[in-house]
């Protein structure tokens, strides 16, 4: 009985809240011109370690044209841990990426659903060990890309918040130096999901 009140309770919120949505009383998303910063949280895997965590900062400028495309970049960085044997890598990657997204209705009041592509690099750095007896260990760059599907959602003109689906790579290892011989390897970070503010100029 109690649950069933529930499920009616939850049903009778979200219809008062459906025939209570104007959709004019809500902010325009993005208009052709305007910049957005975006600050973002990701998570994600990477080969050994489990658990990836990436913190990023977008930047998107909506082209002026009659197509809905916003170009921009976004940097930032991913790490995680790795333990084996008598090894700790924390491998770090600083992904620098160019993105276009395409956005398929600017004039939807207060959404902002949207498509992404990136390209670019993954600077790579250890932390942990670095030496062990005679080896020597640094970190790796690679190359960088991604794809998303996301939306915002503003609040009013000028703030926001989003959400991405999606996958993004970066790859970055570790070159292991010892006295007779140098071996390199290298495995991808990746990132699956992540949320964030926007900020509208």
């Amino acid at each position: 009985m109690k649950k069933l009140v529930l499920i009616l309770l939850i049903l009778a919120v979200v219809g008062g809240s459906a025939f209570a949505f104007d959709i004019h009383s809500f902010p325009a998303p993005i208009q052709k011109g305007s910049i957005m910063i975006s600050p973002t949280f990701g998570i994600g895997n990477y080969y050994y370690s489990g658990a990836v965590l990436s913190f990023m900062a977008q930047i998107d400028y909506a082209l002026p044209i009659s197509i809905a495309l916003t170009v921009g970049g976004e940097v930032g960085f991913a790490m995680t841990t790795w333990k084996a044997d008598y090894y700790t890598y924390k491998p770090f990657a600083i992904p620098i990426l160019a993105r276009v997204a395409w956005h398929p209705n600017f004039e939807v009041r207060g959404l902002d659903p949207y498509v992404a592509i990136k390209m670019g690099a993954a600077i790579g750095l250890l932390g942990g060990t670095k030496k062990y007896g005679s080896y020597e260990y640094k970190g790796r760059s690679g190359f960088a890309f991604g794809f998303n599907v996301g939306c915002r959602y503003f609040f009013n003109n000028t703030i926001g918040v989003f959400g991405e689906l999606g996958y993004d790579q970066y790859w970055v290892g570790v070159k292991e130096k010892g006295p007779v011989y140098e071996y390199k390897w290298s495995w991808p970070m990746r990132t699956f999901f992540r949320l964030g503010v926007t900020f509208k100029v």
